[in-house]
């Protein structure tokens, strides 16, 4: 007869290989990224589009203010910042980009 004892040996080998491989895949997914230079993602500009419909004011009352907006009206019904009256004061002096017919 055949010695079971190799059979097991191997199998528990792999069994033992294949937890470590996906422990290891685990916690490779919860790593913050490069460690050389932390300050790098905190110095990144990053600009926001508001295309749906409201976005706009949401962005703005969180204090955000949009490179790109989609008017309430068609061309020519809105005002030129493409946000309504009750935004434009948080607005402020920018002057985002806007995108017609995104409905």
């Amino acid at each position: 007869m055949n010695d079971p004892r190799p059979r097991r040996a191997r199998h528990r080998l792999v069994t033992t290989v294949a937890t470590l491989m996906a422990t290891a895949l685990v916690l490779s997914g919860c790593a913050r990224g490069s460690a050389d230079n932390p300050d790098d993602s905190a110095g990144d500009e990053q600009r926001i589009a508001a295309l749906g419909l409201g976005d706009a004011d949401t962005l703005l009352a969180l204090g955000i203010t949009p490179v790109a907006v989609a008017p309430w009206g068609a061309k020519g019904d809105t005002h030129p910042s493409g946000v309504g009256p009750w935004a434009r004061d948080k607005l402020g002096d920018a002057e985002p980009a806007t995108i017609y017919d995104t409905a």
